[in-house]
């Protein structure tokens, strides 16, 4: 008995609690100028959980979301801290950390399906992989560490689940498993929509590995998944009101067929090269000021994208794994890509959170196979996990220098720069922190940036005026300037 409990639970708390630790700097972080001044400092509406802050939670499109329950443990965080943002960082590590824990689980169950595990410590060793390979990784920062994306965090503890009771309900074969996992779906959906495609993620299992449709039929298991489509589709619709009502979402009008399907592409080969070479993140990848669908890098993009999908078609009959990691990547990303949706953003490191978990497993996957190809060779064996650990030593020390540019506003606005100076954006809230932190002549110089890079952007051209009438330089600013510094003065 001793022994079940040390090798089932043991090893999910661990990766949990090592993402905790790893994450911990996270909670000197304070609240930053993107989303969270609205969401939290201006906005009095979550403070709280009696009736009418439930009402709003469950009715508001705010910032172009659904999201009540979420709403609900923001609620929950008020209470405890008030405006702390300690409190509001906590919670979001500790949810993360569940999720850590879960996914060792979901890992371990989808490995023990290739691999058996009796006499073969090969799925454990491989989940905890899985587990700390997706917690630890940099492109997971932005959803652990940005209060506001505690959406992430909450709908993927959900969703986590109802992919453990499902497996479970197809284990046991008992269908209160599957209401069990419907329940969850559910509240993943009011957490935060981008599990619209779970029914489909489904169905990518029924395939491979679980071999469901040899046993019962395509039939059977699309029509075992209504309620799951139903709850998915009113999901989308609900969406789509709310990003429409919150101004985040562009018309075809703003952003074309073509643009939306180079994004894609663009998309589909960012996420895993950002996951095999971590480097130059930023919290936010704006759309190049020329760029245009039909440019070398999106042509190339596809071109990479096509060549993976027949290497891997190709090999589906003999490693159904790699096809099965490949279209999940595909369909989770889809609803988060340019394809659907586009706004100031080309691509963003959250997206990550559900779209890679299958590279997380096929990893996990190659490390089982290589430590039961050779467990007879200790050389070999402590060489594979040796290689395993430094991996995941390199990824944390890499997390580690990425929590900090969440920490507050000048942090995060250097960082924006640093990865793309051109962004008049990031110049223009980048001098908003100078000017804040008081150093004026770096402030000046970054609103002059900011106006040079794009001259029509009027709220630059304001505050560089207002700026110098404040710090009594009005003979720096140019002649724009000196119109709304006259316009200030009138």
């Amino acid at each position: 008995m001793r022994q079940r409990i040390f090798y089932n639970f043991l090893p999910p708390v661990l990766a949990g609690l090592t993402a905790f630790f790893v994450y911990f700097p996270a909670l000197d972080n304070g609240f930053v100028n993107w989303d969270d001044y609205g969401n939290f400092l201006q906005n009095f509406h979550y403070r709280g959980l009696n009736l009418a802050n439930l009402k709003w939670m469950f009715t508001t499109f705010h910032a172009g979301h659904y999201i009540p329950l979420t709403w609900i443990s923001f609620g929950w965080d008020y209470l405890l801290w008030g405006l702390d943002p300690f409190g509001y960082h906590l919670t979001n590590n500790l949810w993360h950390s569940l999720n850590t824990a879960l996914f060792y689980c979901l890992a371990r169950r989808l490995l023990s399906l290739h691999f058996p595990e009796k006499y073969f410590f090969g799925p454990a060793a491989g989940a905890v992989f899985a587990s700390l390979f997706f917690a630890l990784h940099p492109l997971r920062v932005e959803s652990a560490v940005w209060i506001t994306q505690r959406r992430d965090l909450l709908s993927g503890f959900f969703l986590l689940l109802s992919f453990l009771f499902y497996l479970k309900a197809k284990e046991t074969h008992d269908r209160s498993w599957l209401k069990a996992a419907m329940a969850d779906y559910a509240f993943s959906l009011i957490s935060k929509a981008s599990g619209i495609v779970f029914p489909f993620l489904l169905l990518i299992l029924d395939w491979h590995p679980l071999k469901e449709h040899r046993r019962s039929g395509w039939k059977f298991l699309i029509i075992e998944k209504i309620p799951f489509f139903a709850a998915s589709f009113s999901a989308a619709a609900l969406g789509i009101v709310a990003m429409t009502h919150g101004a985040a979402m562009q018309t075809t009008a703003q952003h074309g067929y073509l643009a939306r399907f180079a994004q894609l592409g663009f998309n589909l080969v960012f996420y895993p090269a950002k996951t095999l070479f971590p480097f130059n993140l930023s919290p936010l990848y704006e759309h190049p000021f020329h760029w245009q669908p039909w440019q070398w890098s999106t042509l190339a993009a596809w071109v990479f994208v096509i060549l993976v999908t027949i290497i891997f078609l190709k090999r589906v009959q003999s490693q159904p794994a790699l096809w099965a990691a490949w279209i999940w990547y595909v369909v989770a990303l889809i609803p988060v890509s340019g394809a659907a949706q586009s706004g100031a953003q080309f691509a963003a490191d959250r997206y990550s959170y559900l779209s890679c978990l299958s590279w997380a497993v096929l990893a996990a996957g190659a490390l089982t196979w290589v430590l039961r190809r050779y467990r007879e060779k200790v050389l070999a064996v402590a060489g594979t996990l040796l290689a395993a650990g430094l991996w995941l030593i390199i990824i944390a020390l890499l997390t580690g220098r990425q929590i900090p540019v969440w920490k507050n506003n000048l942090n995060f606005w250097s960082r924006i720069v640093q990865t793309n100076p051109d962004s008049s954006r990031a110049c223009h809230n980048l001098a908003i922190a100078l000017f804040q932190d008081g150093r004026y002549e770096e402030s000046l110089g970054f609103f002059r940036k900011a106006v040079e890079i794009n001259p029509s952007n009027a709220l630059a051209w304001k505050n560089f005026a207002v700026v110098c009438r404040l710090t009594g330089r009005c003979e720096q600013a140019d002649p724009k300037a000196k119109r709304h510094l006259d316009s200030l003065n009138q």
